[in-house]
């Protein structure tokens, strides 16, 4: 729970974050923590979570973003450079093709484009440069809520949507820069000490329901490769996002 929040209260101790992945009944993630809850609201937190079926993540630092959001927002900042060579439904594809059940754009129909607009603002506030994308993005992102296509909510957003199912035709990308921009914010995770590595990875599978966590995938995709890809999209874009991280420096 971000302290800015809890700071408020005349007793902090009592707030936990109870964070869902989405779509939160299916995906079985719930981020639990911050850094002035007391044990018993932390364990409350932990045991409901349990009694719903889902899997508790215990973070014991609060940040803005928590962990999840803070990979899922380098992925949107990441996400507009790939589009400077694929269509939504080809990075979407392409991200399946992984092992992932929701394609990135998928993900923020389902969330709600105004939803993912305030969010990113949100970070920007906090973070600063860090979050600050690819203008014609931003641009594109505010004309959709402005038109009102939201997304699932609304029946259409990046896609169609129909009984409850987006239309995405399958046609792959190569999203290299997209996985890699995920790792390097998930190893700041870990220098912000909100979590170690293997807890961030278990939150990056089970907000995803993928078979394997993000710090398996950069064990897999090799952390040369990974940093070649953050050095060329940064010095094309000159986005914070792609600045590769000290930790992540340090695995070669």
């Amino acid at each position: 729970m971000p302290p800015e929040i809890a700071d408020r209260l005349s007793n902090p101790g009592r707030l936990t974050l109870f964070h869902f992945s989405n779509p939160p009944i299916l995906m079985p993630l719930v981020e639990v923590g911050g850094s002035k809850v007391s044990e018993d609201a932390l364990e409350k937190g932990v045991n409901m979570a349990k009694t719903i079926g889902k899997g508790p993540v215990i973070l014991r630092k609060g940040y803005r973003g928590h962990v999840l959001n803070r990979m899922l927002g380098a992925a949107g900042i990441a996400v507009g450079y790939c589009l400077f060579y694929y269509r939504p439904e080809e990075i979407d594809a392409a991200m399946k093709n992984l092992g992932l059940k929701y394609g990135f754009f998928e993900t923020l129909d389902m969330i709600g484009l105004d939803i993912a607009k305030d969010v990113l603002e949100s970070f920007r506030e906090f973070y600063g440069d860090k979050f600050r994308g690819i203008h014609s993005m931003d641009f594109f992102l505010e004309k959709m809520v402005e038109w009102g296509k939201l997304g699932k909510k609304s029946g259409e957003g990046f896609y169609i949507w129909e009984e409850g199912k987006a239309k995405i035709p399958a046609a792959p990308a190569d999203i290299r820069p997209l996985v890699a921009a995920i790792v390097n914010e998930a190893y700041r995770i870990v220098e912000d000490g909100i979590a170690d590595e293997e807890t961030v990875n278990r939150v990056y599978m089970l907000a995803t329901n993928a078979p394997y966590g993000i710090m398996d995938a950069a064990e897999i995709l090799g952390y040369p490769s990974i940093l070649e890809v953050l050095k060329e999209a940064f010095e094309i874009t000159k986005l914070e996002i792609f600045r590769p991280c000290e930790m992540l420096r340090s695995k070669l």
